[in-house]
């Protein structure tokens, strides 16, 4: 079930929030810890746009994989700055760690977020070809990140696609506070939903991944695109919660790290 009729029980399922009483204790994480990451390693700024917004920063590996990461935030907090603590592991087995900043709503509609997605994934593949010679991206996101990562990868060709908690079906937020800051109506929102869009006629390597402590609306937004993309059912991560089961994805003795590290493995 996507969509819940009592209207307080729709807002519940669709704030992750609701059930992970730290969760603002884990989002310092990620800024506290990106923060550590960027003051002790070597990484550089790429503008693709002329917002402050409009850039990614790569922490280079020795190799020609690319790991792009996608921050979620509901598109209109966090940043590609705060996404760098899942750097260190990427780097440390020769793969470039990107994260991308966008701009973020209500400054930018939804349609502008995903223009500026796939024109970074476009200046990161350039910047990488003429360092590397080669480019072989895994491309990753979570929660909001995971929408534009799925509807971005529509139309890129990926060594990998790692969608971690995320939402694919996105008319049910016009009922939520969500939708205060997106301004969406339901065309615009189903035109937007990689859920309600035919499947790609070549589907890149993917992996869905959700917490074991998310609300039934996250899993089953996820369960539900997994069979409407004719993929594996999703990963549901033990003992992680919406916020924290990001962190699997750089550790390489998690389930989701030894996928995210497979896709690099293999490429395309």
């Amino acid at each position: 079930m996507l969509e819940y009729d009592d209207i307080d029980e729709h807002e519940r399922q669709y704030s992750p929030s609701s059930i992970v009483p730290d969760a603002a204790e884990l989002i310092g994480r990620y800024r506290s810890g990106s923060a550590a990451v960027r003051s002790a390693r070597a990484f550089e700024t790429v503008a693709y746009g002329p917002d402050m917004e409009q850039y990614v920063d790569i922490f280079w590996g020795a190799s020609s994989r690319a790991h792009v990461f996608i921050h979620g935030g509901y598109w209109q907090e966090l940043s590609g700055a705060s996404s760098s603590f899942l750097a260190p592991s990427f780097c440390e087995r020769g793969t470039s760690y990107v994260g991308v900043g966008y701009r973020l709503a209500p400054r930018a509609s939804v349609e502008e977020i995903l223009a500026d997605i796939d024109l970074a994934l476009r200046v990161i593949r350039q910047r990488v070809v003429s360092e590397r010679g080669d480019c072989q991206i895994v491309l990753s996101g979570s929660s909001a990140g995971a929408h534009l990562a799925a509807m971005t990868a529509r139309s890129h060709r990926l060594a990998g696609l790692v969608l971690i908690s995320g939402i694919y079906d996105i008319v049910p937020l016009i009922r939520t506070y969500v939708n205060d800051a997106l301004s969406l109506d339901h065309d615009r929102a189903a035109r937007l939903s990689p859920l309600r869009l035919p499947p790609p006629a070549t589907t890149n390597p993917t992996v869905i991944a959700f917490g074991e402590l998310e609300t039934d609306a996250f899993k089953q937004q996820s369960e539900a695109f997994a069979s409407h993309w004719n993929l594996p059912p999703p990963l549901e991560i033990a003992g992680r919660n919406h916020f924290d089961v990001v962190h699997d994805l750089a550790d390489v003795s998690t389930i989701l790290g030894r996928a995210a590290l497979a896709m690099e493995d293999h490429g395309v």
